[in-house]
């Protein structure tokens, strides 16, 4: 979920659910980025290409972990590359969170629940495990902090304004080739959000990434 180019020292910072497949493919297959790596460790399962997302030391920030424990932490200074991410609006993006884990088999048996009782037990299913937690509990601001919990991002473009904020980026700020990106979607989410309560989520996400709104100007 992060990847980076060495040679125009970039780095992509991919937050769940704000189109990062999307953007990773775009950066990966045209414009030759890498994926981070990471020493093998036996106790965490590995995962093809994001091995963190079930290590439960994720639960500090993406960005944290890839420069405490990435492979190329060693080998850059990841600090001084050009850092861009990718945000949304808090609530969309947690609605956008629910449908996308709930098909997963850790809620396959909540989802059996009536709508009422349903987010109360997602939410509880997140604490408890590090891919949920990941995608739902950790906060955009959270993803993005260094290990000093600053956040010194070189660029922040919204999901809401995709494409075009991607084409500024790519091809205005960092002179990439100019090339047709614009039909390119990794992921398509269900529109069928009838097994749960949105307000539910509203609150619960008010609660615990209340910051994310006034970080990120959805306010």
């Amino acid at each position: 979920m992060v990847c980076y180019c060495s040679e125009k020292k970039i780095i992509y910072i991919h937050i769940p659910k704000c189109a990062g497949l999307t953007i990773e493919k775009i950066l990966v297959s045209m414009y030759g980025f890498k994926y981070f790596t990471f020493p093998k460790d036996s106790s965490v399962e590995e995962l093809v290409r994001y091995p963190f997302l079930n290590d439960p030391r994720a639960k500090m920030g993406l960005f944290r972990y890839i420069l405490k424990y990435s492979n190329e932490s060693k080998i850059y200074d990841l600090n001084s590359f050009f850092k861009f991410t990718f945000v949304r609006n808090p609530f969309d993006r947690a609605i956008s969170s629910v449908k996308y884990l709930s098909d997963r088999m850790e809620c396959s048996e909540i989802r059996k629940l009536e709508p009422e009782r349903y987010i109360k037990n997602f939410y509880i299913s997140c604490l408890s495990s590090t891919y949920l937690y990941f995608h739902f509990i950790l906060s955009q601001e959270d993803c993005i902090k260094d290990l000093d919990g600053n956040i010194k991002m070189d660029f922040i473009g919204r999901f809401e304004n995709l494409i075009p904020d991607l084409k500024f980026l790519l091809f205005d700020k960092l002179g990439f080739e100019v090339k047709d990106i614009n039909n390119i979607h990794e992921n398509k989410s269900d529109d069928n959000s009838t097994f749960f309560c949105k307000e539910d989520v509203d609150k619960i996400i008010l609660d615990i990434n209340r910051s994310d709104f006034y970080t990120f100007h959805y306010i």
